[in-house]
């Protein structure tokens, strides 16, 4: 087993994906399915808008409902429903495979749809804080 994960390291492989997983705002990201891996400058403004949601959460008390496009890996809509306990999060992407993980542990708090975009959403659905990080 060692001997295979050298060889994926020397064969340049990233080591997230030789782990399995990586940590992003306090959460372990599966990268099972090889999603992009998560980048350090996601990472930095995901937690600057998270710290100011919060803040907004102490003047206002209400469920933020927010929706993570091109979610990928997850790690933007899993970092809020760790940090925002009030919070509700749609998983959006037209590949899904990579957040099932996600669904199971949030279950009354996440809701996925595969979707290019907002294709495949009501003209009513609103949101109120949209996360897009394209690839």
């Amino acid at each position: 087993m060692q001997t295979k994960r050298y060889n994926r390291l020397n064969e340049a492989e990233p080591i997230e994906y030789v782990r399995g997983f990586t940590e992003f705002l306090d959460c372990k990201i599966d990268l099972s399915k090889k999603p992009l891996i998560p980048r350090l400058e996601t990472e930095f403004w995901v937690g600057e808008e998270i710290e100011k949601l919060k803040n907004s959460l102490k003047i206002v008390n209400c469920k933020l409902k927010i929706l993570d496009v091109f979610c990928g890996s997850g790690c933007i809509g899993a970092a809020i429903l760790k940090h925002i306990k009030n919070s509700r999060v749609t998983f959006s992407d037209i590949d899904i495979s990579s957040v099932s993980s996600l669904i199971r542990a949030n279950k009354r708090r996440c809701v996925v749809v595969k979707s290019d975009v907002f294709d495949n959403f009501s003209k009513n659905k609103k949101f109120d804080v949209i996360f897009a990080n394209p690839p």
